[in-house]
């Protein structure tokens, strides 16, 4: 069954909005995850080149030392450790 374009949906506001309302804020809110996507990918990649510019520095000025890799703590240790600081104070 269609809803026609002249039907409004009430937000929680109480703002009307039409269905061509709704699909022009679905579209430009796809739009926008679209563009942060992007930018993420971006960032990602800055981050990778940071570090790897950073292990380079490392090994310049430590005597050509291998550099440590910053530590990747998993989901389940970053818990405990907030668990372990909370249970400290």
């Amino acid at each position: 069954m269609r809803v026609p374009n002249t039907v409004r949906y009430l937000d929680s506001m109480g703002f009307k909005y039409t269905k061509s309302d709704l699909e022009m804020i679905v579209h430009r809110q796809l739009a926008n995850l679209e563009v942060l996507g992007e930018r993420i990918k971006l960032l990602e990649k800055q981050n990778e080149l940071l570090v790897k510019y950073n292990h380079k520095l490392i090994e310049e000025l430590s005597d050509r030392k291998p550099p440590i890799p910053y530590p990747k703590l998993s989901r389940k240790k970053i818990s405990q450790e907030i668990q372990n600081l909370a249970a400290e104070d």
